[in-house]
């Protein structure tokens, strides 16, 4: 199953301006143009999400944990 997130602005940390990010599996695996119909032949299933106004951070972790306990 593949993922395409179309038209976001990326920060992958840089600023990459608007680009389109393919996700196989749990993975990225591409950020540029990316073409959803070459994807879709080969018949794996696409999911398409319109990241139009969105800022996308692909691969970010938030690395943070609360080693005492949270808020209480």
């Amino acid at each position: 199953m593949f993922t395409l997130i179309r038209g976001g602005d990326v920060y992958a940390p840089l600023h990459l301006g608007l680009q389109d990010i393919l996700i196989a599996g749990e993975r990225v695996a591409r950020i540029g143009t990316i073409d959803a119909s070459a994807i879709e032949a080969t018949g794996l299933g696409l999911e398409i999400v319109d990241a139009g106004r969105c800022i996308v951070t692909p691969g970010l972790i938030d690395p943070h944990e609360h080693l005492l306990g949270g808020s209480g």
